[in-house]
C-alpha cells in the first residue's frame, strides 16, 4: 500500500500519491499543504470584491501569494504585470488570466532558481 507523499501524512493515496485530505486541499488551494483558516487577506478580499464567488477571490488571493513570495526573492512587479496582462479592453480584470500568468512567471522563476545560486538569496 502507497501512503500519501505529503510528509508527515501516513494517510494510505488515492490520487496522484495524495490522500483525499491533501487531494483535496491540492484542489482546492492549488498547494496539498496549504490550510486555508479566515484571516485578514480574506476579509480585505470580502470588502473588495464582494460580488465575486468564492473561487474568483481564491484565484486572486493565490496570485496575491505567489507575487509576494516572488517579491521576497527580489522579483518586482509579479502582480503589476499580470493585472497589466490580465485587463480586458473594457478594464474589467479576468482573475483566470491573473493567476494563470503569475503561475507562469513564478514557475519560470522556481525552474530559474533551481538551477542557480538564487536560492541563499532573499529567503521569506
Amino acid at each position: 500500500m502507497k501512503f500519501c507523499s505529503v510528509s508527515d501524512c501516513d494517510a494510505p493515496a488515492r490520487t496522484r500519491g495524495l490522500c483525499r485530505k491533501h487531494y483535496v486541499r491540492l484542489r482546492r488551494y492549488g498547494d496539498p499543504v496549504i490550510v486555508k483558516t479566515p484571516g485578514r487577506t480574506a476579509a480585505i478580499l470580502l470588502e473588495q470584491f464582494p460580488e465575486r464567488s468564492p473561487r474568483t477571490r481564491a484565484r486572486l488571493a493565490r496570485a496575491m501569494r505567489l507575487a509576494a513570495l516572488m517579491r521576497c526573492h527580489k522579483v518586482e512587479n509579479a502582480l503589476e504585470d499580470a493585472i497589466r496582462h490580465a485587463t480586458r479592453p473594457n478594464g474589467a480584470l479576468d482573475f483566470a488570466l491573473l493567476l494563470q500568468h503569475v503561475e507562469d512567471r513564478a514557475g519560470m522563476f522556481a525552474a530559474r532558481l533551481a538551477t542557480s545560486s538564487l536560492a541563499a538569496d532573499g529567503d521569506c
